[in-house]
């Protein structure tokens, strides 16, 4: 899928050369997430500049597998019509989800801006990755008290807070016994607050849990109330 969008993206290939028939420049992160579309972009700087083909491939080498086998194609070959004239365009790279690579090659081949280009450069493969934190209003409780949280999940290699709706959030106690729980939570301002009572003759151990949408990994908060001091 080709795009117009801007060129907000780190430089891997970078061919300003003084070429016969102008200059270019390839742009991608350094960085692919499995499972999520990378993006790469082109951009040809003479106005005089012949139309052109781009062809990229992704491929890794794994040393676990037999000889003649090892040469592993994550991304076919793939080939991107560059229009004559100024240009800049981004094509959207399908990333297969392949949990096991964590390294690849990318290679990159054909015409642009009037000038051959035949390069291979190396990718760093990641897989989606999500973090959820939870904070209390404070670290001590009482009995029969309201303990106040938050939750606050952020997405992908730029750390995106998450908006998806939490399917469910309960509290339950060392006995497995749920004291609170919330399903289908709302989340759409990215920071989530909660509360709940404690009970005034709780365990002395209670667990929290979160069971985010697709995609965000459970967690989990021991809440640990100790017997207060009293003064004399």
């Amino acid at each position: 899928m080709v795009s117009s969008d801007p060129l907000l993206l780190c430089v891997l290939l970078t061919l300003p050369a003084a070429l016969t028939h102008g200059g270019y420049m390839i742009t991608t992160p350094r960085q692919w997430v499995s499972g999520t579309p990378a993006k790469l972009c082109v951009v040809v700087v003479d106005p005089a500049a012949p139309a052109g083909e781009l062809m990229f491939a992704v491929t890794n080498y794994d040393w676990t597998q037999p000889d003649g086998d090892r040469n592993v194609t994550i991304i076919p070959n793939t080939t991107i019509d560059i229009p004559a004239g100024k240009t800049e365009l981004c094509y959207e790279v399908a990333v297969p989800i392949r949990s096991s690579l964590f390294s690849g090659s990318l290679h990159v081949f054909g015409s642009v801006g009037g000038a051959k280009i035949n390069r291979t450069v190396g990718l760093s493969l990641t897989t989606y990755r999500s973090n959820t934190y939870i904070q209390t209003d404070k670290y001590l409780y009482k009995p029969g008290q309201n303990v106040k949280f938050r939750l606050l999940s952020v997405t992908g290699v730029f750390l995106n807070v998450s908006t998806d709706p939490y399917p469910e959030v309960w509290v339950e106690t060392p006995a497995r016994t749920r004291i609170a729980q919330w399903k289908n939570v709302n989340n759409t301002a990215g920071l989530l607050h909660l509360d709940f009572d404690l009970a005034d003759e709780p365990e002395k151990r209670g667990q929290l849990y979160s069971s985010p949408s697709t995609g965000l990994r459970r967690f989990l908060l021991k809440i640990t109330l100790e017997k207060p001091m009293t003064s004399p």
